[in-house]
C-alpha cells in the first residue's frame, strides 16, 4: 500500500529513527494491523481461532503497557479512486491461490502465510475489538485522511504499514508495524518524523518531499516516473547509478532537493523538454492533490459519527441507524448501497471449479432486495480473474414484499427474526427454533449450507464437530493441531480441493448470513468465526478413513450438543451410539482409532473434569466490561502457549467466568468499578452480551462419580449462581444497546 517501493528505500537511507517507548493514545490504521497479524496458514482456508488469540494477545499488551488504541477502518470507495488497485491485489491473491491448489502432485504439508487473507478475517477482527471494547471507528472511504487528522488532534503517534504516513506531517511521528514491539514489556517502538528525513535529505523545504508521491504515484496518483524523466533527473541531479540500494528513487530524492518548493517545481514544468504535455497536466494535478498530507484539519470521533458524505446508489440519504451499524463495524453490505456494486471475498477454493459465492448468492439477492434495489453488479472469480455480471434482488418472500430499510426498524425482534429463517429457508423448524439462542444463526446458515451445497453426511458431521470442539474443549485444540495429521496422500488425492471447496462455501454461506443478520439489525447474536471454523481441524475430521461419531466418544466435548446439534442438521441419521459401537465388529469402519500424530490422545494425561465446558475460548462479560478489566485479567489470567492463551491452570481455555470449576486456580485480583475510566463505550454491549450467554450451557455434565468430580460439579453450581445474577440480555434491548446514542461514546473518545 501507499508509494511504491518508498518503505524499503526509507529503510536503508534514513538513520534519524528514534526509539521511543509508546505510550498514551495510539492511531491505527485497522486493516494494516488486521493484515499484519495474520500469520496464520491459510491452505485450508482459515485458522480464525488462533488469529482472534493473537489480536486479543496484541490489544491486552497494549493495555498493559499504557497504551490507548484508537482504531480506524477502512469504509466504502464511494469516490471509487482505488478500483484498479483493488483488483489488481485480489487477481494477484487468486493467482496465488491457484498456484498451490492447481497441481495435486506438487502439493504438500507446508505452511502458507503471505499473500492471502482469509475471507472471514476482517470479521474476527472487529469482533475482538467489540469484544475488548476497543475505541474504533469506520471511515467513509479510504482511512488515511482521518487517521491523519485523529493523530493531529491528539498529537499522538500513528501506527500502520502504509508508506504514505512517511509524507503526512504528523506530529507524534509515524511507526511502522515492523518497528513496533508490542510483544516487548514495556512496548517500545522506532519512530519516524518527517521533519528528520527533510534535514537528513537535506530538502530546502519541507514541501518539497511531497514531490515523491507526485512524480512515483500511490494508490490514487499516477505515476509518472518513465525511463526517458528519471535519466533526464539523473543528468540534472549527477547522481544515477552510484551503487544505492533503489537507484530510481535515489535520483528522485536528490533531483528534487533542487527545487526551493512544490511551486518552484511546478513552475520549471514547463522546461522539462522530455515530458509531454499530457504528463505535465498529471503531474500538475498531482502536485495539487499532494498537498493533502500538509492539511491542517482535525477531526474527533464525535464528528465522524455524525457527518458523512455516503450517499445511497440512488442519491438518497441513508437512515440514522444505517450510518450508526456502518460506523460500529456492523454493516458488511454498506458497499451495496453506497454503489450499487459487491466485490465479493476471496476464498480458499478450486480455481478450476465455480465460485464457491455462488452457493450464497441467493441470500445477496434478498440483502439486495431489502436495500430496495433490483440490480447489482457483483464482482466474483472466473477461473483465476475477478469479473463483474448483474445480479437481479429478489424484493419479494412468500408473496409479500420485504420490507425497505425505513421499515426495518419498526418491525419487532420477532418479526425479523422470522423474515431472516424464511430467507434462510428455515422457518418451520421446531429443532432449530429450540436451540439455545446463540447457536441459532450459525445452525441456520448450516442448514442453508446442507441444503443448497450438498455436502455428505461425513462431511456435515465433521463440521458439527469442528463446532462442539470450539464450544467445550477449545483449550484442547493446540493439542489437537500437533496430534493429529492429514495424510500427505490425501492432501494430493482428488478428493481434497472439492472438500476443501465444499467447506469454503459454508464460509461463504456464513458470510452472508451475518450481513443479512446485520442488514436486520441483530435479531440473532452473531458468533465469530474464531468460534466455529478451524480449517485444519475440520479438515482432519473430514478425511473419509476417520468416522466423527467415533472421534467424538473419545474428544472431550458435550456429547449431548453434539447429538442436538447434528439433529437439527441431519434429523434423519442419528449419530451412532457408544453401544452400538461396542456391539459391532472389530473390523468395522466405526472401531478404527482416529490418526494421532502421537500414539495416545489428545487429552492424554487430563482428567475428565479438567477438559472445559462451553465456550471456552470467549473472555469473561464480568473482564469486558472495560478494557482496564481486559488488561487486569491478562495480566492474573492468560499466559501465551502455543497458538493460544490458557487462562488459569486447568482448562488452556479463556474460559468465561461462569466456568471458573474449569479454570482451576486460575483466580486473581480483579480491578475495582472505580479504575474503569477507559474504553467504556456502551455500543458493543450486544456483542459483550454474546459472551455471557454462552455461560447457560455451563451446567452441562457429562461426569464423574469421583472426588475430583464431586469437587467439580460443586464448584460449578456455585459459578452457575454468578452467571444467573448477570443482567439479562434480550431482543428488546439488545439493538437498542448496540445503537445506543453516540453521544454516550463519542464525547469520551474524543476526551481521551
Amino acid at each position: 500500500m501507499g508509494i511504491p517501493r518508498f518503505t524499503s528505500y526509507v529503510d536503508n537511507n534514513f538513520t534519524g529513527w528514534l526509539r521511543e517507548e509508546v505510550k498514551g493514545n495510539l492511531v491505527i490504521d485497522g486493516f494494516s494491523l488486521c493484515y499484519h497479524l495474520y500469520s496464520c496458514d491459510w491452505s485450508h482456508g482459515g485458522q480464525y481461532s488462533e488469529y482472534r488469540n493473537k489480536v486479543a494477545h496484541c490489544f491486552i499488551s497494549m493495555g498493559q503497557s499504557g497504551i490507548t488504541p484508537i482504531v480506524v477502518m477502512d469504509g466504502v470507495d464511494y469516490k471509487e479512486e482505488k478500483v484498479e488497485t483493488v483488483m489488481k491485489r485480489r487477481n494477484n491473491a487468486l493467482k496465488t491461490i491457484h498456484k498451490h491448489t492447481s497441481s495435486n502432485q506438487s502439493r504438500k504439508r507446508e505452511v502458507l502465510v503471505d499473500g492471502v487473507l482469509p475471507p472471514l478475517t476482517l470479521r474476527v477482527f472487529i469482533m475482538v475489538m467489540q469484544e475488548l471494547k476497543i475505541k474504533f471507528i469506520v471511515a467513509d472511504g479510504e482511512g488515511d485522511c482521518a487517521i491523519y487528522e485523529l493523530a493531529n488532534m491528539y498529537s499522538c503517534p500513528v501506527l500502520s504499514r502504509d508508506s504514505d504516513f512517511l509524507m503526512f506531517k504528523l506530529k507524534g511521528g509515524y511507526i511502522p508495524l515492523n518497528r513496533f514491539h508490542w510483544e516487548a514489556m514495556p512496548i517500545n517502538a522506532e519512530v519516524y518524523y518527517y521533519h528528520a528525513f527533510c534535514s537528513q535529505m537535506k530538502f530546502n523545504d519541507p514541501d518539497v518531499r511531497l514531490l515523491v508521491p507526485a512524480i512515483v504515484g500511490n494508490d490514487f496518483l499516477a505515476a509518472v516516473d518513465t525511463e526517458e524523466f528519471v535519466s533526464y533527473m539523473a543528468k540534472q541531479a549527477q547522481v544515477y547509478g552510484r551503487g544505492h540500494h533503489n537507484p530510481k528513487l535515489s535520483t528522485i530524492v536528490r533531483y528534487i532537493v533542487l527545487f526551493n518548493s512544490l511551486d518552484h517545481f511546478v513552475e520549471r514544468l514547463q522546461s522539462i523538454p522530455c515530458l509531454s504535455e499530457n504528463v505535465k497536466d498529471t503531474l500538475r494535478e498531482n502536485c495539487a492533490l499532494v498537498r493533502s498530507y500538509d492539511s491542517d484539519k482535525t477531526t474527533t470521533l464525535e464528528r465522524m459519527n455524525k457527518v458523512t458524505e455516503l450517499r445511497a446508489f440512488n442519491s438518497e440519504e441513508f437512515p440514522d441507524w444505517i450510518l450508526r451499524q456502518f460506523r460500529f463495524g456492523n454493516m458488511y453490505c454498506m458497499e451495496a448501497l453506497v454503489l450499487g456494486k459487491y466485490m465479493h471475498d476471496i476464498f480458499i477454493d478450486n480455481t478450476t471449479d465455480s465460485t464457491c459465492s455462488h452457493s450464497s448468492m441467493p441470500i445477496r439477492q434478498y440483502i439486495y432486495g431489502l436495500t430496495g434495489y433490483s440490480l447489482i453488479t457483483e464482482y466474483g472469480r472466473e477461473g483465476q480473474q475477478l469479473v463483474g455480471k448483474g445480479v437481479h434482488a429478489n424484493t419479494t418472500i412468500s408473496g409479500h414484499a420485504l420490507p425497505n430499510l425505513s421499515q426495518i426498524p419498526v418491525l419487532s425482534s420477532s418479526e425479523r427474526e422470522h423474515l431472516l429463517y424464511s430467507i434462510l429457508g428455515c422457518a418451520d423448524d421446531p429443532q432449530l427454533l429450540n436451540l439455545p439462542e446463540d447457536w441459532k444463526l450459525a445452525m441456520a446458515a448450516t442448514k442453508y449450507w446442507v441444503s443448497h451445497c450438498s455436502p455428505s453426511a461425513h462431511q456435515i458431521k465433521a463440521m458439527i464437530l469442528n463446532f462442539v470442539v470450539y464450544a467445550t474443549c477449545p483449550g484442547e485444540v493446540p493439542n489437537m493441531h500437533l496430534q493429529f495429521e492429514i495424510p500427505l496422500d490425501f492432501l494430493r488425492s482428488s478428493q481434497w480441493m472439492p472438500m476443501l471447496h465444499k467447506y469454503s462455501q459454508w464460509q461463504s454461506v456464513y458470510a452472508d448470513t451475518l450481513s443479512l443478520n446485520q442488514l436486520l439489525m441483530l435479531p440473532l447474536l452473531p458468533l465469530s468465526p474464531a468460534q466455529l471454523y478451524d480449517g485444519r481441524l475440520v479438515l482432519f475430521f473430514a478425511y473419509p478413513e476417520n468416522e466423527e461419531d467415533f472421534l467424538a466418544s473419545r474428544l472431550p466435548i458435550d456429547q449431548s450438543l453434539y447429538a442436538e446439534l447434528l439433529d437439527v442438521v441431519l434429523p434423519k441419521l442419528p449419530m451412532m451410539r457408544q453401544s452400538q459401537r461396542r456391539s459391532s465388529g472389530g473390523g468395522a469402519r466405526g472401531e478404527q482409532p482416529p490418526r494421532f500424530r502421537g500414539a495416545s490422545s489428545p487429552h492424554r494425561g487430563r482428567s475428565h473434569h479438567q477438559r472445559g465446558r462451553g465456550r471456552g475460548h470467549r473472555f469473561s462479560p464480568q473482564a469486558a466490561d472495560s478494557f482496564h478489566d481486559q488488561v487486569q485479567a491478562a495480566s492474573e489470567d492468560f499466559r501465551p502457549r502455543g497458538s493460544g492463551f490458557r487462562r488459569g491452570h486447568a482448562s488452556k481455555a479463556m474460559s468465561p467466568s461462569g466456568h471458573a470449576h474449569v479454570r482451576g486456580r486460575g483466580k486473581g485480583p480483579r480491578v475495582s468499578n472505580d479504575d474503569r475510566s477507559i474504553f467504556t463505550s456502551d455500543r458493543q454491549d450486544a456483542a459483550l452480551h454474546n459472551n455471557s450467554s454462552r455461560n447457560g450451557r455451563s451446567s452441562r455434565s457429562h461426569h464423574s462419580s469421583t472426588t475430583k468430580g464431586a469437587a467439580s460439579r460443586s464448584s460449578a453450581a456455585r459459578a452457575q449462581v454468578a452467571v444467573s445474577e448477570q443482567p439479562k440480555f434480550t431482543h428488546k434491548n439488545r439493538f437498542s444497546a448496540l445503537v445506543a446514542d453516540e453521544s454516550s461514546t463519542s464525547d469520551e473518545s474524543a476526551s481521551d
